[in-house]
């Protein structure tokens, strides 16, 4: 997949939340990411371009300061169809009602890393092809290395799903052992460093398709 140019707009008020997601996103979607830490800040950002790919924001923006809800809300009248996903550690109903009436995915917090990536490429290719174009990746990668292993197989496609390698493990009724000689088989076969390396390699291929 080339560089897409279009940036993806993160914006929390801890300053460690935006350097460590805002270089997971790039590193993984190959996208520029800008980062915000104030309500005032991603308005001005948002005012700088129109072009924006996907919107992060935290609902919660520390005290005194407007909500991640008013930011969307502003968004919204310049740019009505961008994607955009509100972080939060609130589990309110009026919360995710207000969300969904705005058009955004509410993703709870904590949020593990490959789940944040899987929700923004979601976001990103769209939301009615999404899952198809992430499953059509997985099916090329194995045909490209002709990997016969089902197992193997198996664990790729929960591991580009977002599952962690204890859902995994779970799910496949295996121990550690046996996670780690499949993660090992896949690798080989692959040529990847990481099962993480070989994930995101999927999910630029999807984008790459959408």
């Amino acid at each position: 997949m080339g560089y897409d140019g279009r940036p993806i707009l993160l914006v929390d008020d801890d300053r460690m939340v935006t350097v460590s997601v805002g270089r997971l996103l790039r590193k993984t979607l190959r996208r520029p990411v800008e980062t915000a830490g104030s309500f005032a800040e991603a308005l001005k950002r948002l005012r700088t371009r129109a072009d924006w790919t996907c919107l992060v924001l935290d609902v919660v923006l520390g005290p005194d300061q407007p909500s991640g809800f008013e930011i969307l809300e502003s968004a919204r009248v310049m740019m009505p169809a961008v994607p955009a996903i509100m972080l939060t550690g609130l589990t309110d109903r009026e919360l995710i009602n207000r969300a969904a009436a705005l058009n955004a995915t509410y993703l709870c917090k904590p949020v593990a890393p490959s789940e944040l990536v899987l929700v923004v490429t979601r976001a990103l290719i769209g939301e009615h092809s999404s899952d198809s174009r992430i499953a059509a990746a997985v099916e090329t990668t194995l045909r490209q290395h002709e990997l016969e292993s089902q197992r193997c197989a198996e664990l790729l496609r929960l591991a580009v799903g977002g599952r962690s390698p204890e859902d995994i493990e779970l799910a496949m009724h295996i121990g550690s052992d046996g996670y780690a000689y499949h993660v090992g088989k896949l690798l080989k076969t692959t040529g990847a460093r990481t099962l993480e390396n070989l994930v995101n390699q999927i999910l630029w291929r999807a984008l790459g398709e959408s």
